[in-house]
């Protein structure tokens, strides 16, 4: 998950990530924070535990993110959740795109 947006600067990325983190811990979230990359572009990102299906939405709608990775899939603001595979992958070398 992360708070990151396209059209924002990287200062802006930088504070907004920085809120997030907040909200992490106001609503009682564990996270670690983490790299990720979408859309081509390395962002800072959180690993969120214990996370439901509610807040996850919430907090993709509030932080205007494309989707959030769900432990039952890819959860997009309007409520679709397209199902994962349930697998993890471990890399040697980074992927060109879409890991955390």
């Amino acid at each position: 998950m992360s708070a990151h947006s396209f059209k924002a600067t990287d200062e802006e990325n930088a504070r907004a990530n920085e809120v997030m983190g907040r909200t992490l811990v106001q609503l009682g979230l564990p996270y670690f924070k983490c790299t990720g990359k979408y859309g081509g572009v390395t962002e800072e990102s959180f690993i969120v535990l214990r996370c439901n299906l509610p807040k996850a939405l919430w907090l993709a709608r509030n932080f205007n993110q494309e989707s959030v990775l769900t432990p039952i899939g890819l959860l997009q603001p309007n409520g679709i959740c397209y199902p994962t595979t349930g697998g993890v992958n471990i890399y040697e070398e980074e992927p060109e795109d879409g890991f955390t």
